[in-house]
């Protein structure tokens, strides 16, 4: 017998985007098939966004869910969730290389980037080349900079937020407590990976954190664990919208739904991790702020 599915079609914010594409099943069927695919859906975060707003009655569940359908976005977006769901499931959310200055050498060129270096000099600029030992920006005014891997205290996007971060020179709790948590919405949570003083790895979606503790979520597990047994801690974040594929997916979305380059990032689940703490090198915990000089 299928499985019921609802396909709800509204824009939503994923990845800090406007994105359509969101699907639900009937708690009673998944109830019935069990929490490997309630997991598979979750790592898919298009799906996982709205798959508890569609439970909103048995009404809701036939009525609301289709009622904004367009025929077209339709199509389209049940055969992105399709290529989701298709996907290996140690592809979701796994990614290519655990070094994050290798991110640098993976993330878009086309973006726009700020930075800030270890004597707290700002500034912004697409990636123009990073070798082994340094990466060289360029600027608006078409300059170039290179910056030492030794002396690049942050990159990343979103300002210099700890949300935005693509490459930390720091070791920081405070890195690790600034990043999106919460135990109730915790599908917009950061997803986290924990390396403990024994060697074991967990992963999961943040759901708290303070000076002396975090805990994940991963599908029905909540693992809690105490600063004092933790070695490292990475954000596994998805790789960032070339600014031309943001502004379209953000201020065209009708034309970004059709836009090869808005879909390619929209097919990436790869992620890519960012260290934010590591137990065993020296921590700092100051704001991260430009210097006025």
């Amino acid at each position: 017998m299928p499985i019921p599915v609802s396909i709800k079609m509204d824009w939503t914010r994923w990845r800090n985007v406007p994105t359509v594409m969101v699907f639900s099943i009937n708690p009673k069927w998944m109830r019935i098939i069990g929490n490997s695919l309630s997991h598979l859906i979750h790592e898919c975060l298009p799906a996982g966004a709205w798959h508890n707003s569609c439970h909103q009655g048995p009404h809701a569940l036939v009525g609301f869910c289709l009622a904004k359908v367009n025929p077209l976005r339709n199509s389209l977006y049940v055969i992105l969730l399709s290529a989701c769901l298709a996907l290996p499931s140690n592809a979701l959310g796994q990614p290519k290389k655990d070094d994050q200055w290798e991110n640098l050498r993976q993330i878009t060129r086309r973006r726009t980037y700020m930075y800030i270096d270890r004597r707290l000099r700002c500034g912004a600029g697409m990636i123009a080349e990073v070798s082994e030992q340094a990466v060289t920006l360029k600027r608006a005014d078409h300059t170039k900079i290179i910056i030492e891997r030794q002396d690049l205290l942050r990159l990343g996007e979103l300002g210099l937020s700890a949300t935005g971060i693509i490459f930390s020179g720091r070791s920081s709790w405070s890195d690790v407590k600034n990043q999106r948590h919460s135990s109730k919405d915790t599908q917009r949570n950061a997803r986290m990976r924990v390396i403990t003083l024994d060697g074991k790895s967990h992963e999961g979606q943040l759901t708290e954190v303070d000076d002396a503790r975090l805990a994940l979520l991963d599908g029905d597990d909540r693992i809690s664990l105490t600063r004092t047994d933790i070695s490292k801690v990475y954000h596994l974040r998805f790789k960032p919208y070339s600014d031309r594929a943001e502004y379209v997916a953000g201020e065209l979305p009708l034309i970004g739904a059709l836009d090869p380059e808005v879909l390619k990032y929209e097919l990436d689940f790869t992620r890519i991790p960012v260290l934010l703490y590591d137990s065993s090198v020296a921590q700092d915990e100051n704001a991260i702020e430009c210097s006025k000089d």
